[in-house]
């Protein structure tokens, strides 16, 4: 058995030296990270429903959350609003953090904006209905704000009876992404 392994681990170097392939790839990722599924479309079109996530659980022991991470995580019974059917603890969630703690953040007129500031957002998201509105909430220090790419069809920190996460409940951060 150690014997495969060894042998295993010294091959990948040389699929990614020779340009590799997408298995040689998702073998290194499933021996090293946590591999989860995305069942659903709130994160598109980032992340299509069916593809495949890596995510690294110890990133957050030794690096700062940061705007814009992907993150895995789990809800706290504070976080579950009545009318989230269907949402636990126990569930893996993946969603996008848009908001650190200490900041103000409010959406207006199809708008995240952060202390009063538009935020420029550089990926691509489905955007909010025209006339949404959220907040102005202020993010407790410690906590983040996280919503989906697919704004219109994410239930987010907009919904959740505590918008907020506290950094214990991230499980990790989301590393790389294979389609389907």
């Amino acid at each position: 058995m150690k014997r495969h392994a060894f042998k295993l681990v010294l091959s990948l170097p040389l699929l990614f030296a020779s340009g590799g392939c997408d298995a040689g790839r998702r073998v290194y990722y499933a021996s090293t990270h946590q591999i989860v599924r995305v069942p659903t479309g709130n994160m598109e079109p980032t992340i299509k429903p069916g593809d495949s996530a890596a995510v690294d659980l110890g990133y957050y022991s030794e690096h700062p959350v940061q705007r814009f991470d992907l993150v895995t995580f789990k809800l706290a019974r504070e976080n579950i609003s009545p009318e989230m059917l269907g949402m636990d603890e126990t569930t893996v969630y993946l969603k996008r953090v848009v908001g650190l703690g200490g900041e103000t953040l409010e959406i207006k007129r199809g708008s995240v904006y952060i202390d009063g500031r538009a935020l420029d957002e550089p990926f691509t998201a489905v955007p909010f209905f025209e006339n949404e509105k959220f907040g102005p909430v202020k993010i407790p220090e410690g906590e983040y704000f996280l919503m989906g790419d697919n704004r219109p069809n994410s239930l987010d920190g907009r919904y959740w009876a505590r918008p907020s996460l506290k950094k214990q409940q991230l499980l990790g951060k989301v590393v790389k992404i294979f389609p389907q």
